[in-house]
């Protein structure tokens, strides 16, 4: 337990953040930053749904199918109209129609 505690503060203090598991809508949703889109709906373990209007890298969504999927933050400088941060797919764990 204490080694994985140090694993996880020594990827914080280097700009990547933990490890999460989130479940993938299988239908897109109605959205708006700079023009009105379709975005991703995402829920990370035990946390509130998030719309993720510039998508994951390494995912590619398929209509109807719900996903779960192994992924990491990584904080970008931010810029106007941008993302604050980048959803990287670790891991697809399984899909479900």
């Amino acid at each position: 337990m204490r080694s994985l505690l140090l694993m996880l503060l020594g990827a914080c203090e280097h700009g990547q953040t933990p490890i999460e598991t989130a479940l993938i809508s299988p239908l897109r949703v109605p959205c708006q930053g700079f023009a009105p889109t379709m975005c991703l709906e995402m829920t990370p373990d035990q946390q509130p749904t998030e719309r993720v209007f510039f998508g994951i890298e390494g995912f590619t969504h398929r209509m109807g199918i719900e996903a779960e999927i192994e992924l990491r933050r990584e904080q970008l400088e931010p810029i106007p109209d941008g993302p604050s941060e980048n959803l990287i797919m670790l891991e697809l764990i399984v899909e479900n129609p």
